[in-house]
């Protein structure tokens, strides 16, 4: 199996903000809030109107096409850690989840149904 590549968004917001723009600059421009862009920096993934939005400033800003955006590999099925010394992401295994639980009928008296007004 192919490995899945998605843009790196720390990477891309770095090279933003080398360009001279601030995160507050660049939250205005693609419509997001100052905390939002600090997730983004953090390697959290963008919903994808605003992740176009912040290429297309990468791709203003740098003055670079499209394929040249910083790639990085897509982490499925894992959650990301991170230390507070190290910025770089961690792998982090899924906790074991207990097993379904079967479904237990109620007990006790059944309740009455409720009487339904007619629009007149």
């Amino acid at each position: 199996m192919r490995q899945q590549m998605a843009p790196n968004w720390p990477q891309v917001i770095a090279e933003i903000v080398a360009s001279g723009l601030t995160n507050s600059e660049i939250a205005k421009r693609i419509d997001l809030s100052v905390r939002g862009i600090t997730y983004l920096a953090g390697g959290r993934q963008p919903f994808f109107h605003r992740g176009e939005r912040l290429l297309a400033l990468w791709c203003e800003r740098t003055g670079q096409p499209r394929e040249a955006v910083p790639m990085a590999p897509v982490l499925r099925g894992h959650r990301m850690a991170r230390r507070a010394v190290d910025a770089s992401p961690q792998v982090q295994s899924l906790p074991a989840w207990p097993p379904a639980v079967q479904h237990v009928e109620m007990q006790g008296k059944p309740r009455r149904a409720r009487k339904v007004k007619e629009a007149a």
